[in-house]
């Protein structure tokens, strides 16, 4: 009999630890090899006009990115604080510069494309709810 309640025990334990919620899993970034980039990020992200919250949402950088020839691209950098926008605008990466994520976007988001029913990238529910909040 008291093998019995042993197994038991051990299998409500087991059941128990399986079945907790895990913290939300962070993701891999991709690494900013540019550092002239970097640093006009860190600049843009330190004027008196970027506000971390706007109406209590977090404000992102953005960076739209457009290929003009084999040996130039453009980016273009812009606040970026709406939640919805995940399930819309084409998200080529994201990186961590000082602390914050910057979100880099295609030129194509510009496009008519209905990226929210067509959308080619595709993002847990759970990542897109962290970077709503």
């Amino acid at each position: 009999m008291k093998m019995h309640e042993a197994i038991f025990v051990f299998i409500v334990l087991l059941m128990l630890c399986g079945c907790h919620k895990d913290k939300f899993r962070d993701f891999d970034r991709m690494v900013l090899n540019n550092k002239v980039l970097e640093r006009e990020i860190i600049k843009y992200r330190g004027r008196s006009d970027q506000y971390p919250f706007y109406n209590g949402i977090k404000v992102y950088t953005g960076v739209w990115c457009k290929t003009i020839n084999d040996s130039t691209v453009r980016y273009t950098l812009f606040p970026w604080s709406y939640p919805n926008g995940l399930d819309m605008d084409p998200i080529l990466f994201i990186c961590r510069v000082d602390g914050e994520d910057v979100f880099f976007f295609s030129q194509i988001g510009a496009s008519r494309i209905d990226f929210r029913n067509n959308n080619p990238f595709k993002w847990s529910d759970e990542d897109k709810e962290r970077y709503k909040r």
